[in-house]
């Protein structure tokens, strides 16, 4: 057994050896904003962290056993060592002790688990750590003796050996009580000034005291630099340690002072330089110390004690015998006052300190620089703090006591703390600290120049207020003055209000409760008697909050879904009038959806903030969209209008208004169960129903009569229903799998069609043909039976060499249209069943699902281009086109005469809607704006069906599609606008006159022109002074792109167009239109489709900024602003080359 001196470890934020420190602060800091040209503050709170470490030497043992196998051919196995401290006496003293093995050489354990290889010499060493205690009080220390038992396993049995007991001295040990300080204020940039100022460094300052009967030898802390950890309000502040110092020396290296060999009952002292960028308060401060597990953790530990203080000053206590180092002044009670209770001094001793009362006489002047101070006489050591004479102006630099004792430096200063409500504001202090106080000093301060200048005052409203020259404000506002003066300080502030008759008074804090315009008239005096001329501020005084009128939206009805150009109000409109004594005010139109007394307990749509001047009439407008951009879905909506001056006043008006779909939408199926995938065909109606606990497939004629159950009493399921009007087909489980069963509508029987051992999902029919597809041989094919002649059955994917998947079918007349992944992700093939020929429509890498097809016409969807949009292939011309151009999705495409009825993701992918588009004028509808789901549309004829679950459950709902000959809207700025010809608007008003004639009465348009390229000309035709036209009557055309003058803005309603002419652009200079411009096409998009080798750019004219916005290809790269184009605008599109013919 042999002593082992080692470093006992204080590690801050680590485990690795004896203990953690960690020292927390809170600061809070100031920060100016200036809200209404006000000044004021925000409290921002930022929390720290110091990690520091903690050496120093002390004493540990290392006990060692070797045990020899001498068995040359048997391990010694089940190793087990058991050790035991004991007192000289015997007793029981391993709860003194930590005890760890070490090493372990030649044996892999001593837990029982252990081997000793046959041969071989084990060796084990045990670090030994005594608790803090365990070397008692007496300098020879204590002793112990360290034993214990082997046991382990030989072929022959168990064997047992005893340890000898070994003696361990334990000499006293350290004890060691570790106390910090911070001061409360810190000093650094003031966010209420203008100037930045230095920061001012202070001290963070620790005392190490060993009360232990030990030596703590070769003490050192090391520190990190502070970690802000907290900073919820995201301050701009920063933190730093600079140096360090022991016992009032500077340390190498700066951060990690070395104090040394502290002696039993002896002290050491160090401070670390610290900075920060903003002045702000400690309001917290705490030192912990937590202790590594793996060398005895707490049992172990010699330091006994941590403690966290605020640091007053650093002072000295001069009283004989004693050092020059610095002591710590504390104040560790954190009394209200924040005085000081306790000095911790140099040499160990903690010193109470009592705070005497003080008053001075007379203020430090040119004649006479010295004040008298007169505290009262108590005995030891006592604290005095005064309000300085000099307010901060003049330095003191001495203070004597009566009986001629001149007080070290150390122990007299002057400080400032900010104002609590007048940040801008200081208040000094004089401190004194003496021992056996007379009561009695003289303050001696540097002589100050003679005084000839006048102070300086200002008044300061506290919120709320508002401007100057008047400042508004209310009865609560307090009114508060401050003044400065260079050298003498000011003696006292007088105000008067209006014309008070009993003049001026002292400038306490004041309010006005009167309503209405006031004037304050004010000044200040200095100390000597050198008076300011008087100043004056205006005020009013508002008690009251806004006068708010009722509102009443107008429409109180409207249809925000509704398209541009439809006979529908598409916006409401609130007008709102407030009057107060502020002349400004700000408001906000909350729309919240339902109707209730608690507004609050309303879901919440949109927020609409607005300005409003006092008395002025303001106009809001709600287009029926929520906070996102999405149509809002029908109901009822509460409006909530509030009108807020800038002193916290404010008044709220509310109005309900209804929204309405555009197109009337109902559930035909009634139930109460889920709904899912109907199929329509002129006034037939199917779909699969699970009113019945399974799922059934109904029919409903939507000319009259009840929802008829075609699978009643089948226990399983049906699903996926389609219909031609005659037959009705769906997939029906009852025999176990997937088959396609038929029911003939003339003679109401059904039959099984087709039922295999595979499975058939995914029925279609047109008569006399039924498709689906067929799970063989593990692929997926497409089939087709016909009706007449069921033994005429035909594989669609016959001409797919591979085991590939075909699937989802979609029929029209005897053409199929189909998925088809033969060639790695989804193309788009067809197949005549009468020429028995497929034919593949697309060949793209990215993926092309869900045909659907009639007549001619085929459209699927495609990913080509990064998201999913709607294209259409016609069969005739071979012709492919691209149908939508937005940035959202598109899916679940159903065909029927011109019309696709569609899924739109517009609003996001968890609110699908059910769209229209039209192919003849290439324009879309959204028919839903309900934020829950609608999926699996189908279209016939003027009605289209859906899926819904707005109620909670899928529903099948039905609306009728509006026509198609809705109007063209297109808003109109004040003076120039290019407008874009329908072909419809250019058949009903030929020349320039008759179009000029209709476009001012539809929106005030007072002058048509149009530019003749080839002539470079601008023909005109306007509306004379009489009303007549004069100019040229010329000719007009679709597609043309004419200027149109206004003069105010208006809203210009042009005619629908009848059909979409491909687009040609010869070289040069082009003003032309889109009529049948897609959704989401962009000028991008456009130039893309005219060739970038043969487009220069694409223009258009926003009237409402007065600027041309352009999009140029530029080296092949198209550089500019992208732009929408949109049906009825003109577009100015300047080409290389003749380009052409484009068809969106």
């Amino acid at each position: 057994m042999r002593e082992r001196r080692d470093a006992d470890v204080a590690t801050a934020g680590s485990q690795r050896r004896w203990a953690s420190a960690c020292l927390l602060m809170v600061l809070v800091a100031g920060t100016a904003v200036r809200a209404q040209a006000q000044l004021s503050s925000i409290c921002a709170r930022v929390k720290i962290e110091i990690l520091q470490r903690v050496t120093f030497e002390r004493v540990a043992f290392d006990a060692r056993l070797v045990v020899t196998d001498n068995l040359p051919t048997e391990a010694l196995t089940n190793f087990n060592v058991t050790l035991k401290i004991a007192t000289e006496d015997g007793q029981d003293a391993s709860s003194l002790f930590f005890v760890k093995v070490d090493s372990l050489n030649n044996i892999s354990a001593v837990d029982g688990t252990g081997q000793i290889p046959p041969g071989a010499q084990a060796e084990i060493h045990w670090l030994i750590i005594p608790a803090a205690s365990a070397g008692g009080t007496a300098e020879l220390g204590q002793t112990y003796f360290v034993s214990g038992s082997a046991d382990f396993q030989v072929a022959s049995g168990p064997q047992h050996l005893d340890l000898f007991p070994a003696p361990i001295t334990v000499r006293p040990q350290p004890a060691l009580d570790v106390d910090y300080f911070l001061p409360r204020e810190v000093q650094a940039d003031d966010p209420f000034t203008e100037a930045v100022e230095p920061p001012v460094p202070f001290s963070l300052g620790v005392r190490v005291s060993n009360h232990g009967f030990g030596t703590a030898g070769n003490l050192r802390i090391s520190s990190g630099q502070p970690k802000i950890v907290e900073n919820k309000q995201g301050l701009l502040i920063g933190f730093r340690l600079q140096g360090s110092s022991v016992n009032g020396q500077p340390t190498q290296p700066t951060l990690n002072p070395v104090l040394g060999t502290i002696a039993p009952q002896g002290c050491a002292m160090a401070t670390w330089e610290m900075i920060t960028t903003l002045s702000g308060r400690f309001i917290s401060f705490d030192a912990q110390y937590t202790h590594a597990p793996d060398l005895g953790g707490e049992l172990t530990s010699l330091i006994q004690h941590t403690s966290a203080s605020v640091l007053v000053h650093e002072m000295l206590v001069d009283l004989p015998g004693r050092d020059n180092i610095k002591d710590f002044l504390a104040d560790t009670d954190n009394d209200p006052n924040h005085l000081p209770d306790r000095i911790f001094e140099s040499s160990c001793g903690d010193l109470p300190v009592n705070v005497a009362t003080g008053s001075t006489e007379g203020n430090p002047s040119a004649t006479s620089p010295e004040v008298h101070l007169t505290t009262q006489g108590l005995p030891q050591w006592a604290f005095t703090r005064v309000p300085d004479p000099a307010a901060g102006l003049i330095p003191l630099v001495e203070v004597v006591r009566s009986d001629g004792k001149r007080l070290r430096p150390e122990n007299f200063w002057i400080h400032r703390e900010q104002d609590e409500t007048i940040k801008t504001l200081y208040h000094y202090f004089v401190n004194v600290i003496d021992f056996d106080s007379t009561g009695s000093y003289t303050l001696r301060y540097e002589r100050p120049a003679a005084d000839n200048q006048a102070p300086v005052t200002s008044i300061v409203f506290q919120q709320p207020s508002l401007g100057t020259n008047p400042t508004y404000l209310t009865p609560a506002t307090q009114i508060l003055f401050t003044a400065t003066d260079d050298i003498s300080g000011v003696r006292a502030i007088e105000y008067r209000l209006d014309d008070d008759p009993t003049g001026f008074r002292p400038a306490l804090p004041f309010t006005i409760t009167p309503p209405g315009p006031h004037t304050i008239t004010f000044h200040s005096t200095d100390r000597a008697g050198n008076q300011e001329a008087d100043k004056s501020a205006t005020v009013v005084v508002d008690p009251d909050p806004p006068v708010l009128a009722p509102i009443s939206p107008l429409p109180g009805v409207f249809v925000p879904s509704a398209p541009p150009g439809a006979p529908a109000a598409r916006e409401t409109t609130v007008a709102v009038t407030g009057t107060d004594a502020v002349p400004d005010l700000t408001g906000v139109l909350d729309i919240a959806r339902g109707t209730s007394p608690d507004f609050g307990a309303l879901l919440s749509v949109r927020s609409i903030p607005f300005t409003l001047k006092s008395g002025v009439a303001r106009s809001l407008v709600w287009d029926g969209r929520n906070r996102t951009g999405v149509t809002v879905p029908e109901g009822l909506y509460t409006l909530r209008v509030t009108a807020s001056d800038p002193l916290g006043h404010d008044s709220q008006a509310f109005a309900v208004v209804e929204v309405k779909e555009f197109v009337d939408q109902g559930t035909p199926a009634g139930g109460v169960g889920d709904q899912e995938f109907p199929d329509l065909h002129g006034d037939l109606l199917v779909w699969q129903d699970n009113r019945a606990g399974n799922w059934d497939i109904f029919m409903l004629d939507l000319r009259g009569g009840g929802a008829v159950n075609l699978t009643a009493g089948e226990p399983a399921d049906q699903t996926r229903p389609s219909t031609d009007g005659r037959y009705v087909v769906w997939q029906d489980r009852r025999n176990g799998n997937w088959d396609i069963f038929l029911r003939d509508l003339t003679t109401g029987t059904t039959t099984p069609f087709a039922t295999e051992l595979n499975d058939q999902e995914n029925p279609v029919v047109a008569a006399p043909w039924v498709v689906w597809q067929e799970k063989r041989n593990g692929q997926w094919d497409v089939l087709a039976r016909n009706i007449d002649d069921p033994s005429v059955t035909i594989n669609l994917g016959a001409g797919d060499p591979g085991a590939h998947d075909q699937i989802r079918p979609s029929i029209s007349g005897t053409t199929v249209a189909f998925e088809d992944y033969r060639f790695g992700l989804g193309e788009i093939f067809t197949y005549d069943l009468v020429t028995r020929q497929e034919r593949r429509i697309t060949n793209d890498q990215d993926n092309q699902t869900q045909p659907t097809i009639d007549g001619t016409t085929v459209v699927w969807v495609d990913e080509r281009n990064g998201n999913r949009d709607l294209y259409m292939f016609d069969l005739l011309s071979g012709v492919e086109r691209r149908l939508t151009y937005t940035a959202t999705d598109e899916s679940q495409p159903r065909l029927r005469a011109g019309r696709i009825a569609y899924v739109d993701f517009a609003a996001g992918l968890e609110d699908p809607g059910i769209a229209i588009y039209q192919l003849a004028t290439r324009r879309s509808l959204r028919l839903t704006a309900d934020p829950n789901r609608q999926e699996a549309p189908v279209i016939d004829g003027t009605r289209v069906a859906w899926q819904d679950n707005r109620t909670g459950r899928w529903q099948i709902m039905i609306a009728d599609i509006p026509p198609d000959t809705v109007a063209v809207a297109r808003d109109l700025g004040p003076g120039f606008n290019l407008v874009g010809l329908t072909d419809t608007e250019a058949a009903d008003h030929p020349t320039a006159f008759s179009l000029l004639a209709a476009w001012n009465a539809a929106g005030g348009v007072v002058e048509v022109q149009r530019f003749e390229p080839a002539t470079g000309r601008m023909l005109s035709a306007r509306l004379g002074a009489g009303g007549a036209p004069e100019g040229t009557d010329f000719a007009v055309q679709a597609r043309d792109a004419l200027i149109a003058r206004a003069p105010a803005a208006r809203s210009l309603s042009l005619e629908a167009p009848a059909s979409c002419a491909a687009l040609s652009i010869a070289a040069g200079a082009n003003y032309v239109s889109i009529p049948c411009a897609p959704p989401g096409l962009t000028a991008r998009q456009l130039i893309a489709a005219l060739g970038t080798t043969k487009i220069t750019s694409v223009s258009r004219y926003d009237a409402f900024d007065g600027r041309w916005k352009a999009l140029a290809v530029d080296g092949g790269a198209l550089v500019g602003e992208d732009f929408p184009i949109v049906t009825g605008e003109g577009y100015l599109i300047y080409a290389r080359e003749a380009a052409g013919p484009f068809l969106p």
